[in-house]
């Protein structure tokens, strides 16, 4: 027998001792049940119920536990240990994660708290304290350093280290999370002081040297040309301390995000409805808004993609149409309530991404509204899937602009942004307060509105938050020469809402409504991007008078 299943047989072993005890009161649950059939068959409860009892106590009391407990222990050293563990695995492996979470939700959302806090107190009383100390001197404290030391010896030191690094980081939070606000500003001063210091020092020495310098050419000025070239160039010492400089701050700012930032803020939800899980294999749940109570044919928004989206920035087309018909709107993977895991992010996980939430809300085809880059990813699904889609509306889509070859660096972008040391200091650098709303502002020609900045901070620091913007970023999620390769052969009526934007270009757009007659455009501002909130009431009445036009023929064919 293996070392590890001597060590699986000795758990169970271990296990079923333990238990014993709840063992036998199931046993006596068990033969209990079946007495009180039996007496309820006969008709005869209550005359024969406590000579039933007491013979039930009788032979309760005449077990032999030893005998019990060694039948116990070879019935546990019969297991094949090796079909156990397979058996196991494949259990575990036919988890869906989806629906394992959505158990554990309403397991813990029925658990009555005051109950349970009675239940924990009343065990606690219940425990022999003297009999666990009397098992606690017993130990063998040597044998137990010899154990140990062996264990330690088999551990691999980078899961040490990586273990270690772990605490430390969560005893440097506690410690940080201890201090006020006056004393961690007077920390961050002294710092300062210290750094400035260091850095006055240095230009002193600098100052000195350079004197020194001056000092020997006019001694020896049979040697100027000698001097001359031992002396630094200003240029590029000035260079040299910008680098140290920079690096300096580049090296404090990753210390800071790994060490003070808060990267699991609370997240409210970005709309105000009832969310639903949907399985989905490549990247984890996709979570969804919904309102059903309305009729009629069903509404599917999808927010677009950067360092913070989600689907707040639809929040205004869900509010106008809930309660009047059947209305979804989609966290992305990566965004949002969807998981966000350290995956390949692809164009191809978005496009299916949307076919799962269509067939899983099973409410027959829909009018999908996509806004700026989700606009490829829809369209790619309307082309594959047509019957699902009624009609396609893309505000401000991208995909429209010249097209332009990638540069000899593209390649190289992901995997430099993605390194693990700055990747998500990098990130938190994008999603800075200051950061959001400045990139923010350029969507709008108007204040941003209440509360979006809040938002996209706050779902932009959560676990996982930058895997998925990385890509963006890197350029990893677009469609090149989109117009050729997905809009022209979309079929499915499609209007485009455009006017102007910060980040995207409508170049080809008249080329396309020349070329596929199933599309149309409609110029809604002034706005920047997101004219369902600048613009809320034309952006509606666009949406709704092409809705009516596509209705209009199949009237005419009934």
């Amino acid at each position: 027998m293996s070392r590890r299943q001597a060590q699986l047989q000795k758990l169970w072993e271990e296990l079923i001792l333990d238990n014993l005890d709840d063992l036998v009161k199931s046993a006596t649950n068990s033969l209990d049940s079946a007495i009180d059939s039996v007496k309820d068959a006969a008709g005869n409860i209550n005359s024969e119920r406590a000579a039933l009892n007491a013979s039930l106590l009788e032979a309760m009391e005449s077990m032999d536990r030893e005998k019990l407990e060694l039948w116990l222990r070879e019935a546990v050293r019969s297991l094949d240990t090796e079909k156990l563990e397979r058996w196991a695995r494949h259990s575990l492996a036919k988890v869906d994660a989806g629906q394992y979470r959505r158990l554990m939700r309403n397991r813990l959302g029925r658990i009555d708290k005051d109950k349970l806090d009675e239940m924990l107190k009343e065990g606690l009383r219940l425990v022999d304290r003297h009999k666990l100390e009397e098992r606690l001197h017993a130990l063998d404290i040597d044998k137990l350093k010899q154990v140990a030391r062996k264990s330690l010896n088999e551990f691999d030191p980078h899961k040490i280290e990586e273990f270690v690094g772990a605490r430390v980081d969560k005893v440097i939070r506690s410690r940080l999370d201890a201090l006020s606000a006056a004393e961690l500003e007077a920390l961050l001063k002294d710092k300062s002081a210290a750094l400035k210091k260091a850095v006055v020092v240095d230009a002193g020495k600098a100052v000195s040297k350079k004197s020194a310098e001056v000092e020997v050419k006019r001694g020896k000025s049979d040697k100027p040309d000698k001097v001359t070239k031992d002396r630094p160039n200003p240029i590029a010492k000035l260079v040299g301390t910008s680098f140290r400089l920079g690096l300096l701050s580049a090296a404090g700012w990753i210390a800071y995000s790994h060490l003070f930032l808060e990267h699991q803020v609370p997240l409210p939800k970005a709309i105000a409805a009832e969310l639903f899980t949907l399985a989905y294999r490549p990247s984890g749940p996709l979570n969804i808004y919904q309102d059903r109570t309305g009729s009629g044919r069903p509404l599917v928004l999808i927010h677009s993609i950067n360092a913070a989206a989600s689907s707040y920035e639809m929040r205004p087309i869900f509010q106008q149409y809930r309660g009047k018909r059947p209305v979804f709107a989609l966290d992305l993977p990566g965004f949002g309530f969807s998981a966000r895991a350290d995956i390949d992010y692809t164009p191809e996980i978005y496009v299916n991404a949307i076919l799962t939430t269509l067939t899983g809300i099973d409410a027959g085809p829909a009018d999908v509204v996509a806004l700026s880059l989700s606009s490829e990813f829809a369209a790619e699904a309307a082309r594959r899937r047509p019957e699902l889609f009624h009609s396609l509306t893309l505000i401000s889509p991208s995909g429209l602009y010249q097209h332009k070859n990638s540069g000899p660096f593209d390649d190289l972008a992901y995997p430099l942004l993605s390194f693990r040391l700055w990747a998500r200091p990098f990130f938190d650098l994008l999603t800075t307060r200051q950061g959001i709303a400045y990139f923010l502002q350029k969507s709008f020609i108007g204040a941003i509105p209440d509360g979006m900045v809040d938002y996209s901070v706050a779902t932009s620091h959560q676990p996982g938050a930058e895997h998925a913007p990385l890509y963006f970023v890197a350029g990893k999620l677009f469609t090149p020469n989109a117009i050729e390769r997905i809009y022209k052969l979309v079929n499915t009526p499609t209007l485009v809402i455009f006017d102007r934007d910060a980040y995207v270009r409508f170049d080809r757009l008249p080329e396309l409504l020349a070329t596929n007659k199933a599309w149309q455009a409609t110029r809604v501002g002034p706005s920047m991007g997101l004219p369902q909130w600048e613009k809320d009431g034309d952006t509606i009445q666009a949406i709704e008078a092409f809705w009516h036009s596509v209705k209009e023929p199949a009237k005419d064919a009934i």
